[in-house]
């Protein structure tokens, strides 16, 4: 067991690999606090399954749904920011 912790190679884990993983984890937290209960939450679900869907296709090799997932992904750089507008 204590062959296998010293082959973790633990030196890089230091006082500023803990601290930024605390601060991206409460940040993450946070934001994750603010969005609940909101509609954000299903968009964010929906962002996640195209990256999943466009990742998968890549790995795949499958071009076009590739292509076109991309061409979605594309869009809504250009939508969402209506979608949060405040009107």
């Amino acid at each position: 067991m204590l062959e296998q912790l010293k082959a973790l190679n633990l030196d890089i884990l230091n006082i500023t690999s803990i601290l930024d993983i605390i601060l991206v984890t409460f940040v993450f937290y946070r934001f994750m606090r603010i969005i609940q209960g909101t509609r954000a939450v299903q968009l964010i679900k929906g962002l996640v399954v195209l990256l999943v869907a466009n990742t998968v296709s890549s790995w795949l090799h499958l071009y076009t749904i590739n292509w076109l997932l991309q061409q979605v992904m594309t869009a809504l750089v250009v939508a969402l920011p209506s979608c949060f507008s405040l009107s």
